[in-house]
């Protein structure tokens, strides 16, 4: 799961589910302030390679993700979402991936987490596991969600 762009049932419900990324034009955005994104255009890749970006209109804009992911969870509009803030309301229901066979982003570049060590031709076994054990988490979603059901 990398970037999910996502809304409650109950805004679709009441402001109709886009099917395709053109159909995003008349809704409510929620975007994410921060260096090296743009809040103007999204960015759809589908599983053949093709791209298009998409105009967003600012409905509401803050720099904190974790008060972006209260605004859409209380129905406010449509955001675009780290995967793992949002992993566990992705599983439960409360969130809808609208575009699940699409990658999005709004980043001016791609987007990676980077561990640093001295050498790659000696990885320790712990830098190892540590590195497995952090993309597994992620992978799945937040950690701390995972943690919180006994996970």
């Amino acid at each position: 799961m990398v970037s999910p762009v996502c809304a409650t049932p109950e805004y679709l419900e009441q402001y109709g589910k886009p099917d395709t990324p053109d159909e995003l034009v008349n809704h409510k955005y929620l975007l994410l302030a921060m260096p090296g994104f743009t809040r103007s255009n999204w960015k759809f890749t589908d599983k053949q390679g093709h791209t298009k970006e998409v105009a967003v209109n600012e409905f509401l804009c803050t720099s904190n993700a974790i008060a972006l992911k209260q605004c859409v969870l209380a129905g406010m509009g449509i955001t675009l979402q780290a995967g793992w803030m949002v992993g566990r309301e992705l599983r439960d229901g409360s969130l809808i991936d609208l575009f699940p066979d699409h990658d999005v982003t709004a980043a001016l570049d791609e987007a990676a987490a980077w561990v640093l060590y001295p050498s790659r031709n000696y990885v320790p076994q712990k830098v190892r596991v540590f590195v497995d054990f952090f993309k597994e988490k992620f992978q799945a979603g937040a950690p701390w969600d995972q943690s919180a059901r006994g996970n």
